[in-house]
């Protein structure tokens, strides 16, 4: 699909944090004490006093140039189109018309998510793409000694990356206070979120972090024997 002046219209794209995620539900019964989180501080805002210079790069977030206001309508139609191809893409006699639906194509077959139920909630978890993955990479500190700590480090951040709701809640509006219009893109408006989830998670028992790994293979496991299945049909 090519991508014409009225395609760009700003207009004609409307961007909510809604836009960025769903979630499904299930039960089990709560081990844990309901009072227990009580005197657990928001660990996203413990930095809550920032610098003349921080509360500055904060505000030129919120000033974007048309330029970024263009690339962000161009990155908006090709996540429209991909949502389109994933729509189709259990339709077997559905064919891309050019190489580019093609990658789109691959792209929505890619797209997998499931809700499990662990600790007394539910929790969606959602196969990783590639992006993803090498963002998790780059999130990996460099000084840590062993390639088994960067091993860890890297399981690790592939939980936080793939959990999108909590009990039916998206993690996007989980952080009411993290706001899409102070970020020029989405990917950085998203890896905030994230971001605030990590230091949550950080902060769990290590078997907590173990068991959501162990559901989250088994859901890239299931979407990868999908995509073999298409690779050799």
């Amino acid at each position: 699909m090519e991508l014409s002046k009225q395609n760009l219209n700003p207009d004609n794209v409307g961007l909510s944090p809604n836009d960025f995620i769903t979630g499904n539900q299930g039960q089990q019964p709560n081990p844990f004490q309901k009072t227990a989180s009580t005197n657990i501080p928001d660990l996203h805002k413990v930095d809550i006093n920032s610098t003349p210079q921080a509360r500055q790069e904060l505000l030129k977030k919120t000033e974007m140039s048309t330029a970024s206001l263009k690339q962000e309508i161009i990155d908006e139609k090709i996540t429209q189109d991909i949502n389109a191809a994933r729509a189709t893409s259990l339709d077997q006699t559905s064919f891309p018309d050019s190489p580019r639906d093609i990658l789109k194509q691959l792209i929505a077959h890619g797209e997998y998510q499931e809700t499990v139920n662990l600790f007394g909630h539910k929790w969606t978890l959602r196969a990783l793409d590639q992006r993803d993955l090498l963002l998790a990479a780059e999130m990996v500190k460099d000084d840590l000694s062993s390639s088994t700590a960067r091993m860890s480090s890297l399981i690790f951040l592939q939980v936080v990356f793939s959990l999108e709701a909590i009990d039916g809640v998206s993690i996007y509006d989980c952080f009411k206070d993290i706001k899409p219009i102070d970020y020029k893109k989405r990917e950085e408006y998203s890896l905030a979120v994230k971001s605030a989830l990590k230091k949550y998670l950080e902060h769990v028992p290590p078997q907590v972090i173990n068991a959501f790994y162990e559901e989250y293979k088994r859901i890239e496991d299931t979407r990868n024997k999908a995509l073999d299945n298409l690779k050799n049909s």
